[in-house]
């Protein structure tokens, strides 16, 4: 992986994106890997459209579900709940532009699963 990008998701590590609890939300989800011992809780609020109108995470864990969680409420904002149905977890890992083994992966894709848990209720 090219050193520049690495340093990029290093960074996003150290300065997340959305990483805040929201009190006004419409939806919350909690999801963890006992695997690792991570967690993380998401936060979403929408308007009555259906749009993310605000997203947030909160979460104990490593750097890789850290950057997707990351990634994807960054992704995710401005969607309806139509567009983020069709939201694949390969999408997500294509953020990364990481190749991680099945552990790993399941890191990353933690706050995918929560939302997908919201998608669903």
């Amino acid at each position: 992986m090219d050193d520049l990008y690495q340093q990029a998701l290093l960074d996003l590590y150290k300065n997340p994106l959305n990483k805040k609890p929201l009190s006004d939300f419409t939806i919350r989800q909690e999801e963890n890997n006992p695997l690792c011992g991570e967690q993380v809780e998401l936060f979403v609020k929408f308007d009555e459209h259906d749009r993310v109108t605000d997203v947030g995470w909160e979460s104990e864990g490593c750097s890789i579900s850290q950057v997707g969680a990351s990634l994807l409420t960054d992704y995710i904002k401005n969607k309806t709940r139509e567009e983020l149905k069709t939201i694949t977890s390969d999408e997500v890992i294509k953020m990364t532009g990481l190749n991680l083994n099945p552990a790993r992966l399941r890191c990353l894709l933690l706050c995918y699963t929560a939302l997908q848990k919201i998608l669903t209720t």
